[in-house]
């Protein structure tokens, strides 16, 4: 009687493999359950950063880019430059007896500017950025004068000028003799009278002081207004290390035609 051999089970050889397995499974559970209940806030939370994350860097959902619009503010409104009442001062002569001194300098001094380069081109004057002299005084019982002045500079001679104007009381001219009966001839002074088409009355007068300084002065009649006055000298004899200057930075002739061209912009 043959004894049968038992022929060993297939399966059995694999127990300790599936037994190792169920028992790493079981214990994972158990992990996977003890981790979320350790770190089911800080998952929540570590889940609430990521979709932050992702909104700043412009993912929305679906992974699709945002573009966000962009709010263009409409630029400002950009309004000519209100033009400047200096450039030109003919007004009424009320206007110009109550305005503040200084409008009536800075008004003042652009008319010189721009008469300086229709009758003197060339002529390089500080008066509209740097204003040298600046006053206002009333005498005679309400007789006011704004005076500008400041260095000029024309076919290298150098000097200063200075224009005053010289507001009447209203409806009383102030005295002024416009011929040339008072001109110190013995300082060896010249003195023109003239009187222009429009009536208005000019006085120039140029002299040469001992020291070398060469002055003209050159006296307008304002109708209605007061009168205006141009006064220019070189440099002569005032700063040693200056070389002497044989004219004043603007000549004779010059100054007449600058003076007229003044004041044909503040009486017009």
């Amino acid at each position: 009687m043959e004894i049968a051999r038992r022929q060993p089970d297939p399966s059995s050889a694999s127990q300790p493999c599936n037994l190792f397995a169920r028992t790493f499974v079981m214990r994972g559970v158990r992990i996977e359950r003890v981790v979320y209940r350790r770190f089911a806030v800080a998952l929540v939370l570590l889940g609430l950063v990521g979709l932050g994350a992702a909104a700043a860097t412009g993912r929305g959902e679906g992974g699709d880019r945002v573009v966000p619009m962009a709010v263009s503010t409409p630029p400002a409104e950009t309004r000519p430059a209100a033009a400047s009442p200096a450039g030109d001062l003919r007004v009424e002569p009320a206007r110009i007896r109550t305005e503040p001194a200084k409008a009536t300098a800075v008004r003042l001094a652009a008319a010189v500017d721009q008469a300086l380069a229709e009758s003197a081109p060339g002529a390089t004057w500080t008066g509209p950025r740097e204003p040298a002299h600046l006053d206002r005084k009333v005498r005679n019982g309400g007789q006011a004068s704004t005076t500008v002045g400041a260095r000029l500079v024309h076919q290298g001679r150098d000097g200063v000028l200075h224009v005053t104007i010289s507001l009447d009381p209203a409806g009383t001219p102030a005295p002024f003799d416009w011929s040339c009966r008072d001109a110190d001839r013995r300082r060896g002074a010249l003195c023109e009278a003239s009187r222009e088409p429009d009536g208005v009355r000019a006085k120039i007068q140029t002299s040469v002081d001992p020291d070398g300084i060469v002055r003209h002065r050159v006296d307008v009649e304002l109708p209605e207004v007061g009168r205006l006055r141009l006064d220019v000298s070189n440099d002569s004899g005032t700063d040693p290390g200056r070389p002497a200057q044989p004219d004043a930075p603007l000549v004779m002739e010059e100054a007449r035609a600058v003076a007229l061209n003044v004041s044909g912009r503040i009486a017009g």
